[in-house]
């Protein structure tokens, strides 16, 4: 192939033929039931073949694969180590908005311009995309005809509009993130909005953050459980614990098994079921393994039935069908199958095969859970916890993590350090909060791992210890926690337990943010604008600034309110400044409220507005907002007494809506 001077751009000697395209992904995974508990339950892939021992091949309608995973080189293996070479992420095309939208719990969103794109990572910390592409004719484009693909938020309500249905979250990890105040520096912009002077003062300063903002404990988990349960353990229960007690070495007498089965015992059935499943003593077969494992069911055998229920689910050997799924998992859970009740508790829990319902889904939960299964003691911890389906309670919720955390599942034991850590259903302790992230972070648990840097850092029941506390982001940063990379970068920021390295800090803060970490995106926003550790870069501070107020920050968004309402590193647009400007100041973030009202005073962005105007400077002024008084005083000189009493009854209404319980 010639290439072009300019490097790799082909010549127009050469152009790869039209029709050809990326065949399959082959990837290699520590765990095979693991990986197909995603790729399959999750995603909802089809096997295709099972190869061999460690090998299986997947599809969407019916192609030999697309995707195939394998543990050939990897059993047991752990992720690549951050900042080495590898897979970015795996791109899955839907082909359809409403495909796309299709309730899968998210890392990450975007707009490329030419696609929406979802993120997500699998068991083993592959990165997946997951995205449906635009009409080609609506792709963007330079004014010379080039591609112009950018990356902006995605609108993540507008695409779930495309199903019926659905619960919106509120925002990724609302309500759960722990940030540390650091002294701000202001950027100044302007003194004048847009010619018209400094009539109602609009403060046109981007607040950021001189020095990084740390993550002080992690609690993704806690974020992942809020819709009641954590997206991990929906995707293991689809296929990696389909059989339970049925998962065993090769039959000693296949033939013996056979004739058991014959003469309607159904453990033999269950075992010959297996064996065909596994290929093990037998022919790999799909159609037998399920031949075998419905008749047990349809003989009232719990496992039987939870097992066919898994593989209607899944859509292994069969099509994949919610509703057939959902009648085996149920019969199972009424026969007694702790694991069949934790499946329908995930069920009722996201409306899959039933209707939703969060009270019906703790009931599962709890069944589950009294009969000692760990996940359904994390499920009913997760309702107690979050208040759903159940009142909410802190105490019981620490009771049953720490029930599923003594049996060793690292997703709980982080959650029951958290609680020590922030004092949640018991009073605080780090020295618990430390053992437990420890028993966690002893399975290579990411953020257990990561909460071990946080509490070394800063000394929380420890003595202070950097080294550790490098050591242990190190380590978290391997096994997939994001929110390591950005506390490290920090570190090498400042010079603080490792050399001072601002180019590595940079680049730990690229691989954070684009990985949807907020700091991060936060941070570089503020670098890029100012030239901190970077060279100066509007643009790029633009495209960090919408990432980090995609997350629900109300400063970030008031930033990029102030940025649209400039015309720093973005076009200029009063309507997107005030869109923005109003998420910010319904959060209450009072220097929004005194922008927001000052655009209704002047008319920018929108129709002029004395009576909203009043409104918003009237509750930023009483949030402390020492510009607002000065506003208010000029603009009542423009107002009649009936608008400032209307104003003023908008701004009790929206002060009681808003009142903190």
């Amino acid at each position: 192939m010639a290439l072009s001077k300019k490097r790799g751009e082909a010549s127009p000697a050469y152009a790869i033929d039209a029709r050809a395209h990326i065949g399959h992904v082959h990837l290699k995974v520590a765990e095979l039931e693991r990986a197909l508990g995603f790729y399959c339950g999750v995603l909802e892939f089809e096997v295709m073949q099972r190869f061999r021992e460690g090998a299986a091949f997947l599809s969407a309608g019916g192609y030999h694969h697309h995707l195939a995973v394998n543990t050939w080189e990897s059993l047991g293996g752990s992720p690549p180590a951050a900042g080495t070479t590898g897979l970015y992420h795996t791109a899955i095309v839907y082909p359809t908005r409403a495909a796309l939208a299709a309730g899968i719990a998210l890392d990450g969103a975007a707009d490329h311009g030419v696609s929406e794109s979802i993120y997500l990572r699998d068991p083993d910390e592959n990165g997946v995309e997951l995205y449906c592409d635009r009409p080609k004719k609506s792709w963007p484009r330079t004014a010379d005809g080039k591609l112009a693909m950018y990356t902006r938020p995605l609108d993540v309500h507008k695409l779930l509009s495309e199903i019926g249905n659905v619960a919106v979250p509120e925002g990724p990890g609302k309500g759960f993130a722990i940030h540390s105040n650091v002294q701000n520096e202001e950027v100044f912009f302007s003194s004048a909005v847009c010619g018209h002077g400094s009539m109602l003062g609009a403060s046109l300063r981007v607040n950021y953050a001189g020095a990084s903002q740390m993550t002080t404990i992690s609690l993704r988990i806690a974020s992942m459980i809020a819709r009641g349960i954590a997206f991990l353990l929906v995707a293991s229960t689809c296929f990696a614990q389909t059989n339970g007690s049925t998962r065993s070495s090769p039959p000693d007498d296949i033939a013996a098994i056979t004739a058991q089965a014959n003469q309607g015992n159904t453990d033999a059935q269950l075992k010959l079921g297996d064996a065909y499943l596994r290929g093990r003593g037998v022919t790999q077969s799909d159609a037998e393994a399920i031949r075998w494992f419905r008749l047990a069911a349809e003989k009232g055998n719990a496992e039987g039935q939870y097992v066919l229920g898994s593989l209607y689910a899944i859509g292994k050997g069969l099509g994949r069908d919610d509703a057939e799924a959902t009648k085996w998992f149920l019969k199972a859970a009424e026969n007694g199958s702790a694991k069949a009740q934790y499946n329908m508790g995930v069920r009722c829990a996201y409306g899959r095969g039933v209707p939703k319902d969060d009270k019906q889904a703790a009931s599962w939960f709890r069944k589950s859970a009294e009969q000692g299964f760990a996940l359904g003691q994390m499920g009913l911890a997760a309702g107690y916890a979050n208040g759903l389906g159940l009142p909410q309670d802190k105490a019981e919720a620490l009771k049953w993590y720490t029930n599923a955390a003594e049996q060793g599942l690292p997703e709980a034991q982080t959650q029951v350090g958290i609680m020590f850590y922030k004092g949640e259903g018991t009073s605080v302790n780090y020295e618990q909060a430390k053992l437990w992230f420890e028993k966690a972070a002893g399975q290579k648990n990411g953020d257990g791992e990561f909460n071990l840097g946080v509490i070394y850092q800063h000394g929380q029941g420890v003595e202070p210890d950097l080294s550790k506390a490098v050591e242990y982001y190190g380590r978290a940063a391997s096994h997939g926690s994001v929110s390591a990379l950005s506390n490290l970068a920090s570190l090498y920021q400042h010079g603080t337990g490792v050399p001072l390295d601002q180019a590595r800090a940079v680049k730990l803060y690229t691989t954070a943010a684009e990985k949807g970490v907020f700091e991060a995106q936060n941070y570089l926003a503020g670098a890029y604008l100012t030239g901190s550790g970077v060279q100066k870069d509007p643009t790029q501070a633009a495209k960090w600034m919408q990432l980090a107020a995609a997350h629900g920050n109300a400063e970030a968004e008031c930033n990029l309110a102030i940025l649209y309402q400039t015309g720093v590193g973005l076009p200029q647009s009063y309507k997107d400044a005030l869109i923005w400007y109003e998420k910010a100041a319904d959060q209450g973030f009072a220097k929004a409220q005194h922008n927001l009202g000052a655009l209704y005073g002047i008319g920018l962005g929108t129709t002029k507005d004395f009576v909203k105007a009043y409104k918003w400077l009237l509750l930023a002024q009483r949030s402390g907002y020492k510009d607002s008084q000065q506003a208010l005083d000029r603009l009542k000189l423009e107002m009649t007494p009936k608008e400032i009493a209307e104003a003023q009854r908008l701004a009790e209404d929206w002060a009681g809506a808003h009142a903190v319980p």
